[in-house]
């Protein structure tokens, strides 16, 4: 039933517990004992909240003090309230629970707990997965631990694929958050099918931040990236997130490379030829934006103000081409993982 799971809500919202174990239970027994709502033992709590089979049927008595410590006349009361409207239109109810949950486990370092909730939504869609994975970031921007949990989490799908990717962050917002990509490096199989994708993905994530700050290592982390063989088989094959910063930032290293300036320039008409083909090969807005922008960053940067403007011709015609009624809905399409909902 849903409803013990509310009931973990409420009670860690009064209590702080969100019970996940023996020791929990045992705490919860004496919270309860101490208000005088009657006596449940650990190993009741237990059975009710974490029983591996759920086959445990609680005994009456047992739902009505548990629904009486949460603040309801009887388990039949709470019951009507879970049931009727008034739960599902209090919008912020769950949103400020599961929120206060999660920033508990971070806080905390409960990290094993964390990944379970990763766990259980891993045959959700991908906007509840996305949701999950924004408030976890935004929980880790207070704290200092967050290359740690990647240092040892940091080939689980969830924290690869949404926290990493998908929620991607250029602001590098969060203390270690460069750490954590080079974890990522560290731990990407080399005989993983997506391996050269996770490659160039993560190197692209660190020269772009170096290219801003240390020259040096961007030079270093752009002779790595771009010195690995890649066939264009192998390339063609790659997701277009990290294909474009790959022929992008390559505008980039050329640049800081002050001896091949030439062979910038030269670069120039393989750049817009890439753009012009992922925009014919794509309808989606959120790919062609993932190109447009992805370059726009780099030419704007350079002052390459004649392929900026060929490349701004090449966007607004796509997008015609689309016939899209309200042009408003382009705009939240952005191509950053993280900054098309957290700005």
């Amino acid at each position: 039933m849903y409803y013990d799971k509310i009931l973990l809500d409420k009670i860690f919202n009064k209590t702080g517990i969100y019970i996940t174990n023996k020791n929990e239970c045992k705490l919860l027994s004496q919270i309860i004992a101490s208000e005088k709502k009657g006596y449940l033992s650990e190993s009741t709590l237990y059975r009710f909240f974490l029983s591996p089979n759920g086959k445990h049927k609680p005994y009456k008595n047992t739902l009505n003090i548990l629904a009486q410590f949460c603040g309801y006349v009887s388990w039949d009361n709470f019951v009507n309230y879970c049931d009727s409207v008034h739960l599902f239109t209090d919008a912020n109810f769950l949103n400020k629970t599961f929120d206060t949950i999660i920033t508990d486990f971070v806080n905390q370092e409960k990290f094993n707990t964390l990944i379970d909730v990763f766990d259980s939504v891993s045959n959700e869609n991908y906007k509840t997965k996305e949701y999950v994975g924004l408030r976890t970031f935004i929980s880790f921007q207070k704290t200092t631990s967050f290359s740690t949990f990647v240092k040892k989490y940091g080939q689980h799908d969830f924290v690869r694929n949404i926290l990493l990717e998908s929620l991607y962050d250029p602001f590098h917002r969060i203390q270690g958050y460069t750490d954590s990509f080079q974890y990522y490096l560290k731990l990407t199989n080399p005989n993983d099918t997506n391996y050269l994708q996770d490659y160039i993905f993560a190197n692209a994530v660190l020269f772009r931040y170096f290219y801003f700050i240390d020259i040096l290592k961007a030079k270093e982390i752009g002779k790595k990236l771009y010195s690995f063989p890649i066939s264009s088989n192998e390339f063609d094959a790659i997701y277009i997130f990290p294909k474009a910063r790959y022929v992008a930032y390559k505008m980039w290293y050329l640049h800081l490379n002050e001896a091949k300036k030439n062979t910038l320039i030269d670069y120039l008409d393989e750049v817009y030829y890439f753009i012009e083909n992922e925009f014919n090969k794509s309808n989606l807005i959120i790919e062609i934006n993932i190109v447009y922008e992805t370059f726009i960053e780099v030419v704007q940067q350079l002052n390459l103000v004649q392929l900026e403007q060929k490349i701004n011709t090449l966007y607004d015609t796509k997008i015609k081409s689309l016939k899209i009624s309200n042009l408003s809905t382009i705009k939240p399409m952005h191509s950053n993982g993280l900054l098309n909902i957290l700005k």
